[in-house]
């Protein structure tokens, strides 16, 4: 059963040489050797307007043969019994293998290249600086066939200070696993260039930001997003105007910062999430819930159960007053916001070390998944905690990031500070021998991106986005399970 592929490869640079033509070579003469048999021309076949010497200009001669006319002479007719020789093979079949090696130590003439036909679809950009942060964006074009339209928002992590949210819109993506094919169809035209048109682009609108964006959350409905600030605040921002400049003038859009709301929490947090009917729900060193009236949010309630900071915090996907947190204290705490206690409703020892993120199954609304500085991310059935559904240790560093599929509820992606995004299916059951380092349900091998720090799927188009510290990187891995 073939279920693992890899879309990183690494290559070296090759060194250049040059070869000059000595002297000696240009002052040779050399001899033909038909002058000792021939001293004419007289008698001898000569494929007319061409140079006897090149074998492809006799192919079209090779089923031929000289036959006796019964006059003294001979003629050239076609030979019933003429079989074309098979042609050798002039180059050995490539061997490609997954590359599994450690990206922090390439050569110095080594970088990590990808192939097209590993994945349907595969982008890369980036903008001035660094994100941490980025979620997805409704856009009004957001389309479902060729060419895709996706709308992103993030935030900047500068070292100048000079931070800034993007509004980003990717549009003209199409496939490209077919790029580095050369085929082409009778009217010289490629498939590629038949399919592709027009070149991908990437715009946005940009407004300043008070601090690094350590998270960053979108709410499509109300048309605003909200910020956790390594300053140690929250931040709602509307971002119609943003959009609409965005597809007005298109390019590099500077559009003006609009805050709705803001709050001093102290230390600095990552936990951030929208509820239902805009509620906002961020934690820090505690969880702090923000209702909104429809055109403001206050704050009406701190959560204090958990022992060390909250790192992640999902809401569920049936009940509206039902949130899930996880934490440095390596635990996970389900709560309901409709008991008037301090404490979660339950809570789950999850990890030796801290839980860094979680993800609620939308699909298989009693499964949680979570990813842990133990470089291991685990399943959770909410109807029996007492035991993980699933432990799976094959990552080498902290987990940073993990997302259920939005359209498969066995599918799994998982980011690792090892910069490598992995795609697991938690359905599939080993059988027969499994290749050593490759679990039979790990699908795909994502490298070439350094410091990974968040993933997302699209909810309509199944793609994943991913942000880090030299790209973002836009892809769906061609996936082919192909039984024995």
């Amino acid at each position: 059963m073939k279920k693992v592929s890899s879309g990183s490869k690494p290559i070296k640079r090759p060194k250049q040489e040059t070869i000059s033509k000595t002297s000696d070579e240009e002052n040779l003469i050399y001899e033909d050797p038909a002058d000792d048999e021939f001293e004419s021309e007289e008698g001898a076949i000569v494929h007319s307007g061409s140079s006897i010497g090149e074998a492809e200009d006799w192919e079209d001669f090779e089923n031929l043969r000289l036959e006796d006319t019964g006059t003294g002479d001979v003629q050239l007719v076609v030979d019933p019994n003429f079989q074309a020789m098979e042609e050798e093979e002039s180059k050995e079949e490539v061997v490609k293998e997954i590359w599994v090696g450690d990206s922090h130590k390439l050569k110095a003439d080594e970088v990590l290249d990808f192939e097209n036909e590993a994945y349907d679809l595969f982008y890369r950009t980036s903008v001035e600086w660094p994100c941490l942060s980025l979620d997805i964006l409704q856009g009004s074009a957001n389309i479902s066939s060729f060419p895709y339209s996706v709308y992103l928002a993030s935030g900047s992590q500068a070292t100048s200070g000079d931070n800034k949210v993007y509004i980003m819109k990717w549009s003209e993506l199409y496939k490209t696993k077919d790029d580095d094919k050369e085929e082409s169809s009778e009217d010289g035209i490629s498939s590629s260039d038949e399919e592709e048109g027009m070149e991908a682009k990437m715009e946005y609108a940009e407004f300043c930001h008070q601090g690094v964006v350590n998270r960053i959350r979108t709410n499509n409905e109300l048309g605003v997003v909200a910020t956790w600030s390594d300053r140690g605040s929250v931040q709602i921002f509307n971002i119609k105007e943003s959009l609409e400049m965005l597809e007005k003038q298109g390019g590099l859009v500077k559009s003006p910062t609009n805050t709705i709301a803001s709050w001093r929490m102290g230390n600095e947090g990552y936990g951030l999430c929208w509820g239902q009917n805009g509620w906002l729900y961020a934690g820090g060193d505690c969880l702090y819930i923000y209702p909104c009236d429809g055109a403001s949010w206050a704050h009406s309630q701190t959560l204090t159960g958990h022992a060390a900071s909250i790192e992640d915090i999902q809401r569920s996907p049936t009940e509206p007053s039902v949130l899930a947190t996880c934490s440095a204290d390596k635990t996970i705490k389900i709560w309901d916001l409709r008991t008037a206690n301090d404490d979660s409703q339950l809570t789950i020892n999850a990890h030796s070390s801290d839980v860094n993120v979680i993800t609620w199954n939308t699909i298989e609304t009693s499964q949680i998944a979570s990813g842990s500085d133990d470089s291991t991310f685990k399943v959770w059935d909410l109807r029996f905690t007492d035991k993980q559904a699933a432990c799976i240790k094959w990552h080498s560093d902290s987990i940073t990031s993990i997302a259920w599929n939005p359209t498969d509820a066995s599918e799994i992606a998982v980011a690792s500070a090892d910069d490598r995004i992995t795609i697991w299916d938690l359905s599939v059951e080993a059988e027969g021998e499994v290749e050593p380092g490759f679990p039979s349900q790990l699908l795909f091998i994502h490298q070439g991106q350094e410091d990974i720090k968040e993933i997302v799927y699209h909810p309509s188009l199944n793609v994943l986005v991913s942000t880090a510290a030299n790209s973002f990187n836009l892809f769906r891995p061609s996936i082919n399970v192909e039984d024995e």
